[in-house]
């Protein structure tokens, strides 16, 4: 009887994490519907035809780091942190082009990546610098800076100091006791149910053979297509040596650059908040749910 208690009571504490991360992530896509951020990024870095124009990216982040309002930011209180705005300019810059780059990484039997330059949001770009703790970036943004930059370059570069990046090589630092114990434990299970081991191992080698042949047609991709190149890999080293040299905390970086992408929205009359008709009644209806939820708080 007491285990069934414990149990009900998981499942409802459960439930109640479950409601809450809902509720949490409807608020952050109202917020980010609000302040238009749910428009795509990638118009403003094309030119007329829709291809990748450098000169339109750079203006696009030249006017959502704007070097007077960024300076204005830190002010007096943070004396010796010249050069922000060209740091959050630089790192803006790598994230829109690590975003819009189409490359898709491969390893172990999967594919991922950040899909169509077209699908890209301003969204997207604010996810990007909401590390853990305080890492500067998300940890898949780190891997692919890094994957692309390694690619182009032809060399290493660590990047730790941006944040711990979360996507691995496959079996990468597997211990191979482990790796012999797991195998071990798919050969009995075949046994046990009929399948033929072989074939489950030709399969997964047919697999892994098959990734490694999309892998290299990534590279080959990123090496032919990717434009600016030199700017990009620039780009980097110089994000990667101001971190090593200033301190930087992650959630500053993050509330600047969300505040940033927010006012440039704001300007361009992209904000639902700059549409009257649009407000009010997005308000008529919240107000609605908020009195609502007040009723049930009340009872």
């Amino acid at each position: 009887m007491a285990a069934e208690k414990q149990s009900y009571g998981a499942d409802i504490d459960d439930t109640l994490r479950s409601r809450v991360v809902v509720f949490e992530e409807e608020m952050e896509r109202l917020y980010s519907l609000m302040y238009g951020e749910t428009i795509p990024v990638w118009s403003y870095m094309t030119d007329d035809k829709g291809v990748y124009s450098e000169e339109r990216t750079m203006r696009l982040v030249n006017q959502i780091v704007d070097e007077k309002r960024c300076d204005k930011m830190y002010g007096q209180e943070d004396e010796g942190q010249a050069g922000m705005s060209a740091f959050y300019q630089q790192i803006l810059y790598c994230v829109l082009r690590v975003f819009t780059s189409g490359y898709i990484a491969c390893a172990g039997g999967s594919r991922w990546g950040y899909g169509a330059p077209e699908e890209i949001c301003f969204s997207h770009i604010l996810s990007a610098f909401h590390g853990h703790g305080q890492e500067m970036l998300d940890g898949n943004v780190v891997f692919f800076m890094k994957t692309l930059y390694e690619i182009m370059a032809g060399k290493t570069i660590c990047l730790d100091a941006l944040g711990r990046e979360e996507m691995e090589t496959a079996g990468e630092g597997t211990d191979e006791e482990e790796a012999a114990g797991y195998e071990t434990m798919e050969e009995a299970l075949a046994e046990m149910y009929g399948y033929d081991i072989r074939e489950i191992r030709n399969e997964e080698y047919r697999n892994i053979e098959e990734t490694k042949r999309q892998a290299e047609a990534e590279k080959e991709k990123v090496i032919r297509f990717f434009p600016e190149k030199a700017h990009f890999c620039q780009s980097v080293e110089e994000v990667a040596s101001f971190v090593e040299k200033k301190t930087i905390f992650g959630d500053r970086l993050f509330a600047d650059i969300k505040e940033l992408i927010r006012i440039f929205l704001l300007d361009r009359g992209i904000s639902v908040f700059v549409d009257e008709e649009a407000y009010v009644e997005v308000m008529v209806q919240l107000k609605r749910t908020v009195r609502k939820a007040q009723k049930y708080t009340e009872g």
